[in-house]
């Protein structure tokens, strides 16, 4: 399995999940998880992961063998100086898109087979953030590191997530001939628009062609894969996203005299920033006293903090920044609605996150994960004036059988597990295995 993201590395949504399927599947099948870093925690306990950066381990465990470093003088050189800087594994709209000398997709062929062009350059991860800066040089990295690791191990299917991790994957499928399984998170024209066609696009759609499975995480996605990158339905599947249900959870309560709307997401174009900061104006018009927690980081967070100022409604927006794991499952406990008004959203776990914590939903119907939590409140994303009402009539308890609709939710939940998702992969495993 080639993952981007894995607690404790955590940059959105994709860690999260990467998570929850490998803890799944980890009970069914032999995984080896390789990531860019190696930072063992407690929840790596159970869960065989391979961490590239982490060099002497690999030489330690047998997997890659030392040679001299004279054989990797010239690799940074000739292999990594001719990647321009990009900003970010999630690049938007803002950032400048530089192309490699040449087309991504042709870093598949340049083949590499051999330990010596390799190990010295795994301290080129960790001296690094493998989140900010160079993203292109870390991706060939990654995937000549993965290639040979893989060459070394016994394994039955390569599971690739997200674009990140999708041209190693093709290298490892042409190397070993193993079935490749890729697993859409989000796509490129999600987090632009429609009618981007830019090198991720290029890279996305290079996977989908050359793998044997597609996952994408909602019938919305796979709708969109057939639609913006003609791909055979037949080897589609969507699977669902889980979450794992606590029967502890509670609700957490403040001290102010004021009613929550919390907002958890990256603070991009793609979820809707525009819409959120337009229906926080129409709802703080009607009460005065609400109060908008707004939990995350992007590109456009400068904006929308001076979109509050102009429209006057600063002192009633809280702008949290990025907020742990722990932290947002508090957030949510608080929060009295939870909003995500993406303008295209694959799924949207925060969502599932909220009904489990007891708050009530307030979605845009743009996004999968509406498809499992039909009682909540959808409308569509640019809807501003059905959003305000929605979240108005929520906090003013207009809305009927309120409390039965989120014991219903919470009851739906058992049946959104990441065991159910695990349980669906295998069966695909075993038939492009047959």
């Amino acid at each position: 399995m080639l993952g981007w993201e894995f607690p404790p590395f955590v940059e959105g949504g994709l860690a999260g999940a990467t998570f929850g399927l490998v803890n799944a599947l980890r009970r069914h099948a032999d995984i080896t998880l390789i990531l860019p870093k190696y930072k063992p925690t407690k929840i790596w306990e159970n869960v065989k992961v391979i961490g590239l950066d982490h060099a002497h381990v690999l030489v330690e465990r047998g997997i890659l063998g030392y040679r001299s470093s004279a054989y990797y003088k010239n690799f940074i050189d000739n292999k990594l100086n001719i990647f321009e800087k990009l900003a970010g594994p999630y690049p938007d709209s803002s950032t400048k898109r530089i192309r490699k000398e040449s087309n991504p997709i042709s870093i598949v062929s340049d083949i590499v087979t051999s330990d010596e062009t390799i190990l010295n350059n795994l301290k080129w991860l960790s001296s690094k953030d493998v989140y900010g800066d160079g993203i292109w040089g870390q991706l060939e990295v990654y995937k000549t590191a993965s290639t040979i690791i893989a060459q070394k191990l016994d394994f039955d299917v390569i599971h690739a997530h997200d674009w990140v991790t999708f041209l190693t994957g093709v290298q490892i499928k042409i190397m070993t001939g193993k079935p490749l399984v890729i697993h859409v998170h989000s796509l490129e024209t999600d987090r632009i628009n429609e009618h981007v066609r830019n090198e991720i696009y290029d890279i996305e759609k290079y996977a989908m062609q050359h793998a044997d499975k597609i996952f994408p995480v909602s019938e919305y996605t796979k709708s969109k894969i057939i639609e913006l990158y003609q791909i055979d339905e037949s080897k589609i599947a969507a699977i669902h996203n889980g979450i794992t249900v606590y029967e502890d959870s509670k609700r957490w309560f403040h001290p102010l005299n004021r009613q929550i709307v919390a907002y958890v997401g990256r603070i991009t174009s793609q979820k809707g920033t525009t819409i959120l900061m337009e229906t926080a104006a129409k709802v703080i018009q009607r009460n005065r006293q609400t109060l908008f927690v707004i939990a995350g980081k992007g590109d456009q967070l400068s904006n929308i903090m001076m979109e509050a100022a102009k429209r006057k409604i600063s002192s009633n927006i809280v702008f949290t920044g990025f907020i742990k794991e722990h932290e947002v499952d508090k957030l949510l406990a608080t929060a009295d609605v939870y909003f995500m008004p993406s303008v295209s959203e694959p799924f949207g776990l925060s969502a599932l996150e909220a009904v489990r914590a007891g708050t009530p939903c307030v979605i845009s119907k743009q996004s999968g994960v509406s498809e499992v939590l039909p009682d909540s409140h959808i409308a569509d994303f640019w809807d501003v004036d059905k959003f305000a009402d929605l979240i108005s009539s929520i906090l003013e308890k207009k809305v009927n059988g309120q409390e039965f609709a989120i014991k219903e939710s919470k009851k739906k939940l058992k049946n959104i597990s990441w065991e159910l998702a695990a349980n669906k992969i295998l069966e695909h495993y075993k038939t492009i295995l047959n």
